[in-house]
């Protein structure tokens, strides 16, 4: 989760990642979409990075399927969950204990990265 950043965004390793762990389960990606565009990042660093393609991921959590849209850029960059999606999913975060919960579900245990963004399961259901 990263509550600062703008756009859904991954690298285009992390989206292939996730593409395979998607038919691995089964799932027919086979009608997932993805559209050219050009839309430029800049990160805390002030690095930047130039997505020219975007894709709409299906997503499951929250015990709800959902399709996202995300803009790929180019490396590892990891999915970058953006807080005007949080609100829309109704996701509530509580830092103090490292915990989180979608709208009245129960309260999971969330784990941070090397960085200190907290990780999600986007395959949870």
């Amino acid at each position: 989760m990263d509550g600062g950043a703008t756009s859904f965004i991954a690298g285009t390793s992390t989206v292939w990642s996730y593409l395979k762990q998607l038919k691995e389960k089964h799932f027919d990606t086979n009608k997932i979409k993805i559209f050219e565009c050009l839309k430029t990042y800049r990160f805390g660093s002030d690095h930047t990075n130039d997505a020219t393609r975007c894709i709409v991921l299906p997503v499951f959590f929250g015990r709800k399927y959902g399709e996202i849209l995300v803009y790929m850029v180019s490396g590892n960059t990891p999915f970058l969950f953006v807080r005007p999606i949080m609100e829309e999913m109704k996701l509530a975060v509580d830092f103090g204990h490292c915990r989180a919960r979608w709208e009245e579900e129960p309260w999971f245990a969330v784990q941070s990265n090397h960085i200190g963004h907290y990780v999600i399961d986007l395959l949870e259901d």
